[in-house]
């Protein structure tokens, strides 16, 4: 967990004086604390899935998902983290999976809701 922390703390450091937030001299030695500005835009959301491609013959293909639907939930919990995707869909070949995803429907621009239910299969490497 430690280096994961130290990692979000050097983005948020990386960021800060990227952007001009933090004074890069202020960040001298590792004893020192500098408080960084918190910002925000206004926006609250989900974290969602964008698939980007779909192995022929895979559950997913079978399932229906294509390339740019949008994943939402799966067995019915909310996909916040990679963590969280290989949690929910690591369980034993042959479990089915449940999908909520959203598709854009370029007919009437606008992102429908779908429900697909697929059979986990054993990993095997993507072909290139």
């Amino acid at each position: 967990m430690r280096a994961r922390t130290i990692l979000v703390v050097s983005l948020v450091l990386g960021l800060g004086i990227l952007l001009g937030a933090i004074d890069r001299d202020r960040v001298v030695s590792s004893d020192e604390r500098v408080q960084a500005p918190r910002a925000m835009i206004g926006v609250i959301g989900n974290v969602v899935f964008l698939v980007q491609r779909v192995e022929p013959g895979s559950p997913a293909e079978q399932a229906g998902l294509r390339p740019d639907d949008l994943i939402m939930r799966i067995n019915g919990r909310p996909v916040n983290s990679v963590e969280d995707l290989r949690e929910i869909t690591q369980s034993s070949p042959g479990r089915p999976i449940e999908i909520v995803f959203l598709r854009y429907d370029p007919a009437t621009q606008q992102y429908k809701g779908y429900h697909t239910t697929l059979t986990s299969a054993p990993w095997r490497a993507p072909s290139p």
